[in-house]
This record gives C-alpha cells, sequence and structure tokens, in this order.
C-alpha cells in the first residue's frame, strides 16, 4: 500500500505469518522505485515466507 500525504510515500509489507511488517520511506511512486525496494525486501526472505507476503 502505498501512502501519499505531503511529501511523505511509504510502502507496507505485511508478513501474514510471522506477522513481520516492513516500512520504506520512498523518494517517488514510480514504479521502478517501488519494484527495486521490494525486490531488495523480497531477496534475503525465505521462499517460504514470500508466498504469505500481502503489499498495502
Amino acid at each position: 500500500m502505498l501512502f501519499r500525504q505531503s511529501s511523505n510515500i511509504l510502502l507496507i509489507v505485511h508478513e501474514r505469518t510471522s506477522q513481520l511488517t516492513k516500512i520504506i520511506r520512498q523518494p517517488n511512486c514510480s514504479s521502478p522505485t517501488t519494484r527495486g525496494n521490494l525486490a531488495r525486501l523480497f531477496d534475503p526472505m525465505p521462499a517460504n515466507l514470500r508466498r504469505t507476503l500481502t503489499i498495502r
């Protein structure tokens, strides 16, 4: 989920099994920025946790 209020743009990713939530402040709402941030989050995660992610 991307929120934009003033100049704050937040990307929130929630993993449902472990209840882990990651919040990343983004400089803009562009697709390449969002895609890059999601890729950096997913790379270190085990495959079984990637299946239970919710992107808000």
